[in-house]
């Protein structure tokens, strides 16, 4: 048997939905376990909302956010999934809200943003993060400002997909950043303007969906 946990943030808490693979000849009660179950971990520090979500390694990252009184917060709070324990690390450069992020190579990194209530402020910066030295530093940013951003990692590089931009205008960009080079290009424009995409990569295709207008369109 095999098992495998998808961990997810839910109303402040960490969530592990643990899914276990059976035989298909094994009796349907064993069947419906096999839905997986659901448990409750150690809560996050503090109330947050509006963050962006990265592993690396072992180790689950929740960035920026908003609470009641600070729009965009610089928090970095880690998340050890063996001991199920939190603990603050370097904070953002800066404050950021609706950041987007993902992780390649054991670094996370965080792209564009909001930095004002409303969608208010975007900006283009980008942030590598090392666990390893607890440090972040500052990579070439965005063209333009975007904020509540769809990224996801194809083939070595991140792909940074949609958003809003200056004056809260849903864009259709779509940039994808070598960290070899350490540059930003280009790449077909989503079909529609979009903004809070999720994004993912499978099969060698990137695949994104906008929940809010509850349909599921594929992309590049």
């Amino acid at each position: 048997m095999k098992t495998r946990s998808v961990l997810v943030l839910l109303s402040g808490m960490l969530i592990i939905l643990a899914a276990c693979s059976t035989d298909t000849r094994q009796q349907s009660t064993e069947a419906v376990s096999a839905r997986g179950t659901w448990s409750m971990k150690a809560p996050m520090p503090i109330q947050i909302g509006e963050v962006t979500v990265a592993a690396a390694g072992s180790k689950i990252y929740v960035i920026g956010g908003s609470t009641g009184d600070v729009v965009d917060q610089k928090l970095n709070q880690e998340y050890d999934i063996a001991a199920n324990t939190w603990r603050n690390r370097a904070p953002l450069p800066r404050g950021m809200t609706h950041a987007a992020a993902t992780s390649l190579n054991g670094k996370i990194y965080v792209i564009g943003a909001f930095t004002a209530s409303g969608h208010g402020n975007a900006v283009n910066l980008v942030y590598e993060y090392d666990p390893g030295t607890d440090a972040w530093r500052a990579l070439a940013p965005l063209k333009g400002p975007r904020g509540s951003v769809g990224v996801t990692v194809l083939n070595g590089k991140i792909h940074a997909i949609g958003g809003r931009g200056v004056d809260k205008v849903t864009v259709t960009t779509h940039e994808v950043f070598d960290p070899t080079s350490g540059k930003w290009s280009e790449l077909a424009p989503l079909p529609k303007a979009r903004d809070h995409l999720a994004v993912v990569a499978g099969g060698g295709r990137i695949h994104w969906w906008q929940a809010r207008r509850i349909i599921a369109e594929h992309g590049f």
